[in-house]
């Protein structure tokens, strides 16, 4: 069974800078999948090879850059496609929860489960979902908010309804919530 270290607050930055790192120091990180894998090593043989000083060095360094940039593009479309999966799998369960499990029929129940099953294979991966719901509004909190309601009931400003959920991979936020804001009521 292999091990993957799990580094919180790391940055794609973070990771590329281990590539000029000898590599008998570097820090291994987990790849989300081998192609991502294939262009760091990539990125490892053309930053060797600049690094020997020869008339290529130049375009070796720029080769470098354009396969980070990959790296990065590839890595961003990964984690947007991961969110929206997330958000899909958020709705989902929202609407499981508002049946009583005891009445709902088998087949939704077994959906439940497997539901559950992929949410954890989620969470076992590293990756979070935040829904805001009545928690108090702050104007600083990254998220994004459709629409101000006046509501009944509230002192203060709170999330009433999340439209799209946070989605975090190892602290680092992929996705920022979409949310609908109540307002206290005038008098």
């Amino acid at each position: 069974m292999s091990k993957r270290r799990r580094n919180h607050g790391s940055s794609l930055k973070g990771e590329l800078r281990q590539t000029i790192q000898p590599p008998q120091v570097r820090i291994s990180t987990y790849h989300v999948t081998a192609e991502l894998g294939d262009l760091k090593e990539r990125i490892n043989q053309l930053y060797i090879k600049a690094n020997q000083r020869g008339p290529e060095s130049d375009r070796l360094l720029a080769d470098h850059n354009r396969v980070i940039d990959r790296y990065e593009k590839l890595l961003n479309k990964q984690m947007s496609v991961i969110a929206n999966v997330c958000t899909g799998l958020w709705r989902i369960k929202q609407n499981f929860s508002q049946l009583p499990v005891d009445q709902m029929p088998d087949k939704v129940r077994k959906s439940n489960r497997h539901l559950e099953a992929v949410m954890d294979t989620l969470s076992q991966a590293g990756f979070s979902i935040k829904d805001h719901l009545r928690e108090p509004y702050d104007p600083g909190m990254s998220l994004h908010v459709a629409t101000y309601e006046p509501t009944d009931g509230i002192m203060r400003e709170t999330i009433i309804e999340t439209i799209k959920p946070s989605v975090y991979w190892e602290d680092k936020c992929i996705q920022n919530a979409e949310v609908i804001v109540g307002t206290p009521k005038q008098l």
